[in-house]
């Protein structure tokens, strides 16, 4: 009877959450979405979670909800916040704000090879969502990677046929012996620190 009741309560969450960010512009699907939530409600690895790559907020609402529901840490969304049609901050800060996860979001705009330039702190999950070319990952990676914990989570988002150069650096990456894969959920790769 309680795992019955363990599964519905899971239902209902997913169901509640992908109801909850439905019209958020991005590329997030709901279960990934989902995946990345539970990764921030009870992943292992001490430290903060970063986000390189949050557009208009879909993932960035998805990891805050899981990390706010525990208590956990906050969210440090790293994005230029600007695309061909302006400058999309604004309306970013709204996105959060009307999700009830901006209390637990820091937004960064700005490079994510500058901003790591001012880091020093650990990381218990990095989710790498930006540029998706094979250097575009593999800098994102090899700039913050350092900064994750042990036990704690790299995650890749766009692992898939659209993007063979973050495909291609994800493959290599993955082989690393200080990595396992831990979870593979459509286009979302993630590995824990292992070693």
């Amino acid at each position: 009877m309680d795992s019955i009741l363990i599964s519905i309560g899971v239902v209902y969450e997913y169901l509640s959450n992908s109801e909850r960010f439905h019209n958020i512009e991005g590329w997030m699907n709901d279960i990934e979405g989902y995946s990345l939530m539970k990764l921030a409600s009870f992943g292992g690895g001490t430290g903060e979670i970063v986000e390189i790559g949050s557009f208009h907020g879909k993932s960035t609402c998805w990891i805050a909800a899981g990390s706010k529901s525990q208590g956990r840490e906050k969210v440090t969304a790293i994005d230029l916040f600007e695309d061909g049609n302006g400058d999309f901050l604004h309306s970013f800060m709204k996105t959060i704000e009307s999700m009830q996860v901006s209390d637990y979001i820091t937004p960064l705009k700005g490079r994510s090879d500058e901003i790591v330039r001012q880091w020093h702190r650990p990381i218990r999950l990095l989710f790498i969502d930006g540029d998706h070319s094979y250097e575009g990952v593999k800098m994102d990676y090899d700039l913050w990677s350092p900064f994750v914990s042990l036990h704690g989570f790299v995650a890749f988002h766009d692992i898939g046929q659209a993007f063979p150069g973050a495909v291609q650096f994800y493959n290599e990456v993955s082989r690393l012996p200080i990595y396992r894969q831990y979870l593979s959920v459509n286009a979302l790769r993630v590995l824990i620190k292992v070693g």
